[in-house]
């Protein structure tokens, strides 16, 4: 982790937090797939399933990579929940739009909704929340924002014109430019 997170002459390689793993601080650094799948099903928050459902195999064994990325399928599939899921509840939509609306009010400076291009309204975490929950609702696992929007548009899970302009303002955010309108999901 230090050696990522050390600069170089060319900077950075890769920030780490190891507090963003299973059992946060007080957990083990690498675990086996079963821990993976016991905390998942038993302890995980309903963040902790959004986050899995994008995650992609970027370096190491790419077959236990292949194997984790069944797994995080699986658990993250609301549509058809495989086993029980302490996370998952009837009204998970709602509890999703609720974190995004608490993170908006703590992590944007009253005034400033303008200026927070990440966390203001409208913003690249909206795009984010929206994909997540549309990976979520529809079984889908994808790791790239941009693709899980063009899914959503393709398998007509948002109205076509919705879908169309959260394409387009999200791809104008990632390039610096502001905004776009919300999309119910």
């Amino acid at each position: 982790m230090e050696l990522l997170s050390s600069p170089t002459e060319t900077g950075v390689a890769f920030i780490t937090d190891a507090r963003l793993r299973p059992d946060g601080e007080k957990g083990l650094l690498v675990n086996t797939l079963g821990a993976y799948e016991e905390y998942y099903r038993q302890r995980a928050q309903l963040w902790e399933i959004q986050a899995i459902s994008r995650t992609r195999a970027i370096a190491g064994d790419l077959k236990l990579g292949r194997q984790f990325q069944t797994l995080a399928a699986t658990l993250t599939n609301f549509g058809q929940p495989s086993r029980p899921l302490a996370a998952y509840t009837p009204d998970w939509k709602k509890r999703i739009h609720q974190m995004r609306m608490r993170i908006e009010k703590e992590r944007t400076p009253t005034g400033q909704d303008a200026l927070a291009i990440k966390t203001g309204s409208g913003g690249l975490m909206d795009a984010e929340f929206i994909a997540q929950a549309l990976c979520l609702e529809n079984g889908w696992h994808e790791a790239n924002t941009l693709c899980a929007l063009e899914r959503a548009r393709d398998a007509k899970a948002l109205a076509e014109s919705d879908a169309g302009k959260l394409i387009e303002n999200y791809s104008k955010l990632r390039r610096g430019r502001r905004h776009f309108a919300s999309v119910e999901f």
